[in-house]
């Protein structure tokens, strides 16, 4: 069985999340038509309380740490998974390379995707404005000022 993580990138509001269930979607209504077959990991999970996105930047080292861990156990063969999905924002290389890396080392494909046109003027405007956590405008541009391509 051919076991693929996506690694997804993209600027807060650029549609990461949506694609990701799409993603996921077409996996479990795929020829095998099994569900629980891909798993999507997002350090934003770990701000949920009571199904309430609560955002605290003492906790982001401890959450996304969480993040990987969850990762790491997704990719076990006992967690029989055809597909991992990281859904974060994943601006520049090192904040997802260990991922890349332990995804090979368990002999994953790796599929990174970059969602939407993180440099662009417009596309910037818009994730400011469909942005489901509230971040503002101003740390949308540092987001797309420091993407790596």
């Amino acid at each position: 069985m051919k076991r693929t993580a996506f690694i997804i990138r993209g600027l807060s509001g650029s549609g990461k999340s949506t694609i990701a269930r799409m993603i996921k979607t077409f996996i479990e209504n795929d020829e095998i038509k099994r569900e629980n077959s891909c798993k999507i990991i997002s350090t934003d999970d770990f701000f949920m309380e009571a199904g309430v996105y609560k955002f605290d930047p003492k906790l982001l080292g401890k959450n996304h740490a969480l993040a990987f861990e969850a990762f790491v156990d997704a990719l076990k063969p006992e967690s029989n998974y055809r597909a991992v999905i990281l859904d974060n924002t994943n601006t520049q290389y090192w904040e997802y390379k260990e991922y890349i890396k332990v995804a090979k080392e368990a002999n994953w494909d790796i599929q990174v995707m970059i969602i939407g046109q993180p440099k662009d003027d417009e596309h910037v405007l818009q994730c400011a404005e469909r942005n489901s956590h509230g971040v503002p405008l101003e740390a949308i541009m540092r987001m797309s000022n420091r993407f790596q391509l």
